[in-house]
Order: C-alpha cells, then sequence, then structure tokens
C-alpha cells in the first residue's frame, strides 16, 4: 500500500489474520513489511502463530478465572468456617447453660458428645470418650451402675423401633435423675442417632416426700377418728341402744355413706403418694383378665342392677393370660367399671372385651414394651361423653369435668390418675375415645405373660 497522498514515500506490505474464540473474533494479529510483498506461505505461517497465541490468550483468560475463583472459594471456605466455628461454640454454650444432661450417640453407637450436667449425673463420661463405640465405654465402666445402664439403654434404644424411651430413674450421689431416650431424625426422616436427656428430680422427690408424709400423717390422724364413728355408727344401726325410728335410721345411714366416702377418699390419697414417691409395691404375675373382671363384677352388679343398666361381658376364650398385680388388675377394673357406672344414665349399656394384639400391630405408644404381645381391654360405656379437649386432661389428678351429673357423683378427681400410674409400673397404658352425648370407651393395655 503506499500514502493516501500518493507521495513519496515507499510502498509496504501488510498481512493480518483474525484471533478467533469460538465463533467470532477478539483480537487481529498483523504483521508490515517496508518492503517487498507476503506471499500464501507468509499467511499460513500467520495462521500457524496466531493459533499460538489464541491458545495462549485463552490460557491466561481461564487462568485469571481459575485464580479469580481459587480466591473466591478461599473467601467462602473462610467465611464458612467462621461460621461452622461460631456454631459450635453455640451449640457448646446451649448445651453449658442447660440444666438437664444431654448425651448423644450416632447410628453407630459412637459416643458423640455430652455437656457438663451430664457429666454430674454420670461420672464416668470422660472427653477420651468421645466418638468411641459404647460397647468400648461400657467395658471400662462396669464398676459404675448409673453409667452403665444408660448407656446399656441408649444401645438397647438404638435398636429398636420406638419413637421414645423411659424414664429410667436412677441415683447419682444425693441427686435422683430420670432418663428419657429419644431419636435424632436426619433430613429424611431416618433415624441417625439417640439422646439422653437426664433430668434431675432430687427437688420433686423431696416434694413429694414431704407431701407423702403430710398425707400420711393426716390420714393416720383422720383413720382413727373415721373408724370409732363408722363403729359406733353402725351399732346404733343394729338398734344396740335402742330401736330407731325411720328418720333416724335414714341420719345414720346418710353419715355412714359420709364415712365411707371420707374413708375412700383418704386411700385414694395414700394410694397416689405412694405411686408417685416411688413406694408402691407393684408384683406383676401371670393374672387372669378374666377371673380378675368377674371377681369385681360381683361386688359391683348390685349398683348395676339398681340403674337398670345392661352389661355385658365380651372375653375371648382363648385371651390369654396378662403380667399383672392381680390385686392392682382389680383396682383398675374397679374404678374404670365404676366410673362407666357412674356417669352412664338408667337404662344405659356397658361393655367389658378384651383381644391380644400381636407384636406387629403395638403402637409403641399404646403398647410400649418392644416385640412384646399385650392384651388390649376395652370399657365401653353409653354415657355422657367427653370433649375432646378434655381427654388427656381427666389423667391429672384432681381433675373433674363441669357438668352436672358429673357433679352429682361425689369424687376427688383422683381415680384414673392413680389407673395411669398403675399401669405404667406394669409396662401398660391408657386413653380414651368419646364424644359429648356418644358414651366413651377406656381402653387400658397389659402385656402378655409369655
Amino acid at each position: 500500500y503506499c500514502a493516501a497522498d500518493g507521495g513519496p514515500a515507499p510502498a509496504r506490505a501488510l498481512i493480518a489474520v483474525p484471533l478467533r474464540r469460538g465463533p467470532g473474533a477478539y483480537g487481529l494479529l498483523a504483521l508490515e513489511a517496508k518492503a517487498g510483498r507476503f506471499g500464501p506461505d507468509d499467511l499460513m505461517l500467520l495462521e500457524a502463530v496466531a493459533e499460538k497465541c489464541e491458545i495462549a490468550i485463552e490460557n491466561a483468560r481461564l487462568y485469571g478465572e481459575l485464580r479469580a475463583f481459587s480466591q473466591e472459594l478461599e473467601e467462602r471456605v473462610r467465611q464458612r468456617t467462621v461460621e461452622v466455628a461460631e456454631a459450635f461454640r453455640l451449640r457448646d454454650a446451649i448445651l453449658r447453660s442447660i440444666a438437664d444432661g444431654v448425651v448423644v450417640a450416632d447410628a453407630e453407637g459412637r459416643l458423640l458428645l455430652f455437656n457438663p450436667a451430664a457429666k454430674e449425673a454420670l461420672p464416668c463420661l470422660e472427653e477420651r470418650y468421645l466418638y468411641q463405640p459404647l460397647t468400648e465405654i461400657l467395658r471400662q465402666c462396669t464398676e459404675q451402675p448409673p453409667c452403665s445402664e444408660i448407656l446399656e439403654s441408649m444401645l438397647r434404644f438404638l435398636g429398636s423401633r420406638e419413637e421414645a424411651a423411659g424414664p429410667l430413674r436412677f441415683s447419682a450421689g444425693k441427686r435422683t435423675w430420670v432418663a428419657l431416650f429419644t431419636p435424632v431424625v436426619g433430613l429424611a426422616g431416618e433415624s441417625v442417632g439417640a439422646v439422653a436427656i437426664l433430668h434431675d428430680i432430687t427437688q420433686e422427690i423431696e416434694a413429694i416426700e414431704a407431701r407423702t408424709q403430710f398425707v400420711s400423717a393426716v390420714a393416720h390422724e383422720l383413720r382413727a377418728p373415721l373408724g370409732a364413728i363408722q363403729g359406733y355408727g353402725d351399732l346404733l344401726l343394729l338398734e344396740a341402744a335402742g330401736p330407731l325410728n325411720p328418720s333416724q335410721r335414714s341420719y345414720l345411714e346418710v353419715m355412714r355413706r359420709g364415712v365411707e366416702q371420707m374413708a375412700a377418699l383418704i386411700q385414694e390419697l395414700q394410694d397416689l403418694c405412694r405411686l408417685e414417691s416411688g413406694r408402691a409395691q407393684v408384683e406383676p404375675v401371670p393374672a387372669s383378665l378374666r377371673s380378675a373382671a368377674e371377681e369385681v363384677l360381683s361386688l359391683l352388679q348390685p349398683r348395676i342392677q339398681q340403674k337398670g343398666l345392661k352389661f355385658s361381658l365380651e372375653l375371648p376364650d382363648d385371651l390369654p393370660l396378662v403380667r399383672a398385680d392381680p390385686q392392682r388388675l382389680d383396682q383398675i377394673l374397679m374404678n374404670l367399671l365404676a366410673n362407666a357406672i357412674d356417669y352412664t344414665p338408667a337404662g344405659g349399656e356397658i361393655r367389658l372385651r378384651a383381644r391380644r394384639v400381636p407384636p406387629a400391630e403395638a403402637d409403641p405408644k399404646r403398647f410400649p414394651a418392644a416385640e412384646t404381645a399385650y392384651v388390649e381391654v376395652a370399657v365401653q360405656d353409653t354415657g355422657i361423653g367427653i370433649p375432646a379437649e378434655d381427654q388427656e386432661r381427666i389423667f391429672e389428678r384432681f381433675v373433674r369435668l363441669n357438668h352436672p351429673q358429673v357433679q352429682q357423683v361425689r369424687g376427688a378427681g383422683l381415680g384414673l390418675t392413680i389407673v395411669r400410674q398403675l399401669l405404667h409400673l406394669q409396662r401398660g397404658r391408657i386413653w380414651v375415645e368419646s364424644a359429648p352425648g356418644q358414651g366413651s370407651t377406656f381402653y387400658f393395655s397389659l402385656p402378655v405373660a409369655e
């Protein structure tokens, strides 16, 4: 090419090829000569050089992007490390501040963590045991019963299908604890471990003990005068002091019923205090539900006939024996059937039925012993029914429904509380299905005596 004005400047030669990335071009590689001209070989050489330049430029670009990404990734990792460290510090602070003991194991049965409260309850726990199998820790803690008992319970719980287990009561020094076990659930709903919660119940035990002593003292002081009133009242009813006119006999009958109700209330209070303090005597043995039902019905038959109730006993011939304390089984049936009689209007119906529940059908919430067959007993009536919002409350102590027919029946609201406590001591449960005006069905479960 020449100067634009055609001046004396000598002619020059120029050759150029594009620098490409993909379908487009992003640059130009050019050579200029002051004399001569470029031929096809020069063009091929320049294209080869351009190809190498494209590779070098692309590598430089990729290196720059990689370097930037690496720096960004390093910053993210640093931030995430700070966040994780802060989360661990927060977790540790939370665990240290929790008054209850916390012990966590993974699905393989390795100890993951424990907090200071757990160390207080189980002195055998040490930092060196973290991430070790519970079985190995057990071998080193055989001479420390509370610790070995809790770790063995965690291992059993990890191998079971239960949603929760406990309470397991134990003592450590001068303090009393209760352990509850629950699964650790992953994001997909799978079990990834277990947690033991250790709650210090020393103050509760002391309060219950004080209440038990108070109730026992009051009951002792009341029993003597009540016994005297009942004894002399019976003598008067037998006309030991002379004939009675109808009004006098009526007054004495009212007095006797009042004394009997007071004696029953004192007995219920004493039973509840013994149960809550752990001093109640319960000795489960193979027991016949049919025999217990027939014995209780023989005592309640006059009340059933007096109200004109229809009663049906529906027990299958092959119903197995249950593992229960016979005296306590009578007490449970007496309470539930007496309630059904009291709260069913005249002419109503009461049914007592039972069935065997195999382990495969057993709901752990109602049949708590894993891999154990149960007998489910139902006491069904056509009485006043129970609103849904009260169906849990009725098992609490001193709770009575605000219903006219309930208020007509004397009581302290302790019977169902005692029944629930007795069933828990025998690995059983109690629950109710009911609706206002449609009657109630109280269910309870007891393990089969294998």
